[in-house]
């Protein structure tokens, strides 16, 4: 039996949207804990505790969305999900160099929700549909998807935010590697506009990266309402 192929839908679409919510999970934390360090000035220590709002949003809406799928069944709170991850980062990409702590809470906040209400929903509807000797591969293909997922969003995220970046440095010719290298330098010379053409390269750079998820989130739950379709009777 193929539990990753056309023929099981259900399952292979749960996958799907187990990578795509890790994509756009990891992308944006990527993106948002650089732009709270070195565009907004936080430290370590202080973005680290401003990322908190986004992580209690995912474990407050991961058991609703559980709640959701028992009743509604599974395509209502992954599509929902996957709708939110979209508006989220959607918000996320209007931001400029210089927007404040709340826009990026809102949009993070916002996207964490919808992975909370459609990952415990995927997760399940994965495991429904195989039989007890098959749960041990089901569990490692969701490990899969989800490690996949995360190292693309980073990977994707970065390329695209990192090209960017370049670009509106290499336009403005100014020199630097990175957002974190100008912040560094910056402090060092005392060059405030080596900082302030960085942050708006970089929050460029992120707007633009962000497309990726917002891409994804709308075609996941496309694939999400074409795979769960027929309700699965454990789910009744």
């Amino acid at each position: 039996m193929c539990i990753w192929s056309p023929r099981n839908p259900r399952f292979t679409g749960a996958a799907v949207t187990l990578t795509i919510l890790f994509f756009a999970l990891s992308g944006a934390v990527f993106m948002s804990t650089q732009i709270y360090q070195f565009v907004l000035g936080f430290s370590p220590l202080a973005a680290g505790v401003r990322a908190l709002p986004a992580a209690a949003a995912l474990a407050v809406f991961s058991p609703l969305g559980a709640n959701i799928s028992k009743r509604a069944g599974v395509t209502v709170p992954i599509a929902l999900g996957l709708c939110m991850i979209a508006a989220g980062l959607t918000f996320f990409s209007t931001a400029t160099a210089a927007s404040g702590y709340g826009h990026y809470v809102i949009a993070m906040v916002t996207m964490s929700a919808g992975i909370g209400l459609a990952m415990s929903a995927a997760t399940t509807a994965s495991m429904q549909v195989l039989p007890p000797a098959l749960a041990g591969v089901g569990s490692a293909i969701n490990d899969s998807t989800r490690n996949m997922g995360s190292v693309l969003g980073v990977a994707v995220f970065g390329s695209i935010s990192a090209s960017i970046f370049a670009g509106r440095m290499a336009a403005a010719h100014v020199s630097a590697s990175s957002v974190g290298a100008a912040a560094i330098a910056a402090r060092q010379t005392g060059n405030v506009n080596l900082l302030h053409t960085a942050a708006n390269a970089f929050v460029s750079g992120a707007d633009h990266a962000v497309i990726a998820g917002i891409v994804a989130g709308v075609a996941g739950a496309l694939i999400a309402v074409w795979a769960f379709r027929t309700r699965h009777p454990a789910t009744a």
